[in-house]
């Protein structure tokens, strides 16, 4: 909406990218907070992110720092594809992003399963149940393969009337109909890669 200017807002490139992208942490962290606040159960109080426990820090330490590497290798990696792309020419940084909006559309339950999978082997494993995680796991993963195999066909789908929609050149319309191509092999792939992903932080792993 605030990059390619649709619903009445103006166009505003890559600073309506910055404000839709600040408009949805702020909505993320307020959603929070609220949900934080009226929990009977788990009550959260200020105190409690400054408080230390030298076991709990010294597990959370050996547990986290394999996944804290793991995300800033992401990042980097996602910072480095920026700047290749970048350095590709307008026609290809414009096409990229218009095939990223439209992968994430198609792949935003998929991502939600990988997510979901997280919560639901690891609560398994907290309660001593590890039949049930592997269950639940077993269970998810076929379902990331729906999500994911619907994703995919949605994207081929849409590869026909999307670049026509859009105000790009013709180099640029050429670029995003190879990369939705691309793409709609690619979602599948990386909703199982992802799902995996969060069922192995589950488990521990």
């Amino acid at each position: 909406i605030f990059i390619f200017g649709l619903l009445g807002v103006p166009a505003m490139g890559i600073v309506g990218a910055a404000i839709a992208t600040t408009l949805a942490r702020v909505v993320a962290v307020v959603s929070v907070g609220i949900y934080a606040a009226r929990n009977k159960v788990l009550r959260l109080r200020p105190k409690d992110l400054v408080r230390r426990h030298r076991v709990l820090t010294k597990d959370f330490l050996k547990y986290a720092t394999p996944t804290l590497l793991t995300e800033m290798l992401w990042g980097m990696a996602m910072s480095t594809l920026a700047l290749i792309v970048g350095r590709l020419g307008t026609a290809s940084v414009a096409a990229n992003s218009v095939a990223q909006v439209v992968r994430q559309l198609a792949t935003v339950v998929a991502f939600g399963v990988a997510s979901a999978s997280a919560i639901m082997v690891g609560k398994a494993i907290g309660a001593g149940d590890e039949a049930l995680a592997k269950r639940n796991a077993s269970r998810l993963v076929k379902m990331t393969f729906v999500t994911g195999g619907t994703g995919s066909l949605i994207i081929l789908l849409v590869r026909s009337f999307v670049p026509a929609l859009m105000n790009l050149s013709p180099e640029a319309e050429g670029y995003l109909r190879f990369l939705l191509l691309y793409m709609s092999a690619f979602a599948l792939a990386q909703a199982y890669n992802t799902n995996l992903w969060h069922e192995g932080k589950g488990f521990g792993v």
